[in-house]
């Protein structure tokens, strides 16, 4: 294996280490690793596709840039995060115009190979934001200096500190699907505050504050979660109840608004035609709410 041509850019460090039968035996044996600088202008022609024989992990230090592979395309990747390539995964890694820094390992064992066929690890899923970034620098240096000696047991060593990266990787994902979870239930919660008839008066903020977080917090996961910030949801909300209102019942208009708690008629007839383009007692004269249903629904294809 060309160890030298799997990861783009200069090497500053790297170290190949052989191993045999006895060595794979401890679950996770390193065949190479190192550190890579990158900085632009870049030569444009060592940016090839790269294969790596066996898995391999890429930490990146400092800077940041792409990777394309059969998994990701063009996705950007920066300071903190680690890649989990699979053997034969062919891909590409490009630093930006201000370069950057990265530690890399490549490794094979019946312990990752399990890892993988238990789904702990996929391609799909292959890249992982860590927390304290300069421990994982850190362990990355200690593979590179343990492996440039040839005492007995280095891969022993070695092999026990990619476990205890793959082990930090999983936990910081893990904790990241829980946080996730824990917004998704939150956003949730959220909708059908601000889908409750009773609850239309209720302003924003008061919401995030009945759901006992803050409001800066809540509007960027809502709108990171819902593609659109909870004012505009809300909104959307009222207009759906309102043409509702306006098809099936013979309520007043004045009292439509005052029940969607707009501040007065004048206030709701702009909020309706802006979004509808007709007032609101003409979307009920000419029974336009049939019309508007079945848009809705070609939108939502």
């Amino acid at each position: 294996m060309e160890n030298e041509n799997c990861i783009c850019g200069k090497h500053e460090a790297l170290v190949t280490a052989p191993y045999d039968m006895h060595d794979r035996m401890w679950g996770v044996s390193i065949s190479a690793a190192g550190r890579t600088s990158a900085s632009l202008p870049y030569d444009e022609k060592s940016v090839g596709n790269r294969m790596p024989m066996e898995y391999c992990l890429v930490c990146i230090a400092r800077g940041a840039g792409y990777l394309d592979s059969e998994a990701y395309n063009h996705k950007r990747v920066e300071a903190g995060n680690i890649i989990f390539l699979l053997p034969k995964d062919t891909y590409t890694l490009t630093p930006d115009n201000e370069g950057w820094e990265i530690y890399w390992a490549e490794f094979g064992g019946y312990s990752i190979d399990n890892m993988v066929r238990n789904s702990f690890f996929t391609a799909q899923n292959g890249i992982f934001q860590v927390e304290e970034l300069h421990h994982i620098t850190d362990i990355f240096k200690e593979i590179i200096k343990i492996m440039s000696n040839e005492r007995p047991g280095r891969q022993q060593y070695v092999g026990s500190l990619i476990h205890l990266v793959l082990g930090k990787m999983y936990y910081s994902a893990q904790s990241d699907n829980q946080e996730n979870s824990y917004m998704l239930r939150i956003i949730n919660q959220a909708k059908s505050i601000m889908k409750d008839e009773t609850q239309m008066h209720l302003p924003i903020d008061m919401v995030a504050d009945q759901l006992g977080i803050s409001y800066s917090l809540f509007r960027r996961e809502f709108r990171r979660i819902c593609g659109i910030p909870p004012g505009q949801f809300r909104q959307e909300v009222k207009l759906k109840m309102a043409k509702e209102l306006l098809h099936t019942t013979n309520t007043s208009i004045a009292d439509i608004a005052n029940h969607l708690s707009f501040e007065n008629l004048g206030q709701f007839s702009t909020f309706f035609r802006k979004r509808v383009g007709v007032p609101p007692l003409e979307f009920r004269k000419k029974g336009m709410y049939s019309q508007a249903l079945q848009t809705e629904k070609k939108g939502l294809k």
